[in-house]
């Protein structure tokens, strides 16, 4: 990252109330950062990492089945999701190579983004195509990611994709990043930091859209392990169902039609034809005295 102190290019996230978790926290978004050109490691060694990393995640006792729990629960109304952008992730590949609690904070969030994803596509019933933009990409990043199925983009063309039927995911973004994304259509599911977690000194500045979400929003907390840093300070906000929503049979806006038998039209008139000639044998048959 720049080394520079301008206010506008780095963000402290304030957590009020919350015991056990560091007092302020340095946004990494990657915009000042740029791409590793040297002594870079294969795609093909990225990607096996990462599979160890999302193994040792989604084993883990309470964060990865909570999300999926979160996902299913909180956003079965939200069948129009067509795609998802992932802002600011950062380097698979860190140039010191013993940052490994940064290498494993990007992995995790990665994993999440894909497993939130996975169970958004059980909701749509469809393929949600899926976005990254990161200007820390290395050659090997882009390349990993495409390999694995995603779609890399240049700044800003990813900001700019954000709408309503987007899952918009950035953890620990620059406020500009978060204001911008979010400037046109909310999206309608978001993943980064909250409105209240940035304290009283950020309230007017660069985070009015992210105001504008947080009241017509609902929220959680997005799970996490004890002592983790991956995804502190990290919210999740989806748009709310829409009012009525509870009195319809059915799931999401799909309505159930009850079905009942009815009699087709030839067989009760060949019905009646035959009850109608018992009744003349039966009359034909009666002596009058």
């Amino acid at each position: 990252m720049s080394s520079s102190q301008d206010s506008s290019d780095w963000t402290r996230v304030v957590r009020k109330g919350r015991k056990n978790r560091r007092s302020n926290t340095v946004s990494h978004s990657s915009r000042h950062v740029k791409p590793q050109t040297e002594g870079l490691r294969t795609p093909e060694d990225l990607e096996n990492d990462y599979k160890q990393h999302r193994k040792r995640w989604e084993d883990e006792a309470y964060s990865c089945p909570r999300l999926r729990e979160l996902v299913k629960a909180k956003a079965s109304h939200l069948t129009e999701i067509d795609k998802a952008v992932h802002l600011g992730v950062g380097t698979f590949d860190p140039n010191d190579g013993l940052n490994l609690d940064g290498k494993r904070s990007t992995f995790a969030q990665l994993a999440a983004f894909e497993i939130m994803v996975e169970e958004l596509e059980k909701i749509t019933g469809g393929k949600i195509e899926t976005f990254f933009q990161d200007p820390a990409f290395s050659a090997s990043d882009k390349q990993f990611l495409e390999n694995i199925g995603h779609t890399v983009l240049e700044d800003p063309k990813g900001t700019q994709m954000v709408d309503a039927k987007t899952l918009f995911f950035g953890v620990h973004l620059y406020r500009p990043i978060y204001n911008d994304a979010l400037e046109g259509e909310l999206p309608a599911l978001f993943v980064g930091t909250s409105y209240e977690d940035w304290g009283d000194i950020f309230a007017d500045e660069h985070i009015e859209n992210v105001e504008r979400m947080h009241k017509s929003y609902e929220r959680c907390g997005f799970p996490q392990e004890r002592l983790d840093c991956a995804f502190s300070t990290t919210s999740i906000y989806w748009k709310p169902k829409p009012e009525g929503d509870g009195d319809v049979k059915g799931k999401g806006k799909g309505i159930v039609i009850e079905e009942v038998e009815i009699e087709d039209e030839d067989e009760k008139e060949g019905s009646d034809g035959e009850e109608e000639q018992e009744l003349v044998k039966k009359l034909e048959a009666t002596t009058i005295n």
